[in-house]
């Protein structure tokens, strides 16, 4: 059938869409909006009285939602070093600080386009 050879060659860019993009869909930003607006107006109201570096525990909170959702894999890895740091039981000096988990984390978010920094 030529239509069926037609979309063959010429694959409509709904159907790979995702394939070719990085950007996060329309559903995974009304996911996020969702699952992390409270964590979202916790950063704002912090904010409003504080200064962003007081505030950065409740931004790594509210990307670590971003990223449940659009960066799996991100996420786990920061969570992973979170709990570490929870559990750790050595001296301060050897705490890990997962900066290269969140930072990893936040490019990831980025890159997807729901990167949401308040300062």
């Amino acid at each position: 059938h030529p239509r069926a050879l037609s979309l063959l060659r010429y694959p409509p860019i709904q159907m790979f869409g995702s394939l070719f993009t990085w950007k996060a869909t329309e559903e995974e930003k009304a996911r996020i909006d969702k699952r992390c607006a409270v964590r979202a107006s916790a950063v704002r109201v912090c904010l409003q009285v504080n200064t962003a570096a007081a505030c950065d525990s409740f931004q790594k909170d509210l990307h670590l939602c971003q990223g449940h959702v659009v960066c799996p894999d991100a996420a786990a890895e920061f969570n992973k070093c979170t709990l570490t740091v929870v559990n750790h039981t050595g001296t301060v000096a050897t705490t890990p600080t997962c900066d290269k988990e969140i930072q990893k984390m936040r490019a990831c978010l980025r890159a997807k386009g729901v990167l949401e920094v308040y300062a």
